[in-house]
């Protein structure tokens, strides 16, 4: 089954829709990639419970680092660029491009 044929339940200690106010204990219905339902009853009983999480329905992650947008291929760094010498990595790998 595709991903986007998925439909699923959520429940998170507070849902914040992007369109009026925060739901406490609330859940969220997707049915093939789509929402189609938030609530603040009881939850669907498929709903996977995310206990203390913080569920935010239809926001869009577009954090991105655009100095690393020309690399041509992914970093290879062990231990990541959040070590305490990630910035000097990096640096030296844009400079090797």
């Amino acid at each position: 089954m595709s991903r986007s044929a998925r439909t699923f339940s959520l429940r998170a200690r507070h849902v914040l829709p992007m369109a009026g106010r925060v739901i406490p204990g609330g859940w969220l219905r997707v049915e093939r990639g789509r929402i189609r339902g938030v609530g603040r009853r009881e939850p669907p009983a498929d709903a996977v419970d995310l206990d203390d999480c913080i569920v935010l329905p239809g926001l869009v992650n577009a954090h991105t680092h655009l100095e690393f947008s020309g690399v041509a291929r992914p970093f290879d760094v062990a231990g990541g660029l959040a070590r305490a010498d990630g910035l000097p990595v990096a640096m030296h790998l844009l400079e090797s491009e």
